[in-house]
């Protein structure tokens, strides 16, 4: 596995951490989990790490698995799966913003 591929899969554990924190913040201030999977790992933080942990091993593995067959296939899965999870990031730090808990420096 080159450096490429583990700095992608170091960025698809940082968005999913990213995701936790501002998941967890938005339920502690009384927001709602919108995926219906995710409602009840999402309401306790280890649940919600350790699913976040299985899901990113379950990525890596796939992505080196993919590596092996055709290479330059292994970026795929974490590229992917880094946006779908950075789209729920964005959606949370927007919510988190439109209600004043965020500021941004001008």
């Amino acid at each position: 596995m080159d450096k490429f591929a583990i700095a992608l899969i170091l960025v698809m554990v940082s968005i999913c951490v990213l995701d936790v924190a501002s998941t967890t913040y938005i339920l502690y201030l009384g927001g709602h989990e919108l995926n219906p999977y995710m409602v009840s790992a999402a309401s306790d933080v280890y649940t919600h790490t350790l699913v976040k942990v299985i899901f990113v091993a379950t990525m890596a593995i796939l992505a080196i698995c993919c590596e092996q067959l055709i290479k330059g296939s292994g970026m795929l899965c974490p590229v992917v799966a880094s946006c779908a999870i950075g789209y729920a990031v964005f959606n949370n730090l927007a919510i988190l913003y439109q209600n004043g808990y965020i500021q941004v420096l001008a």
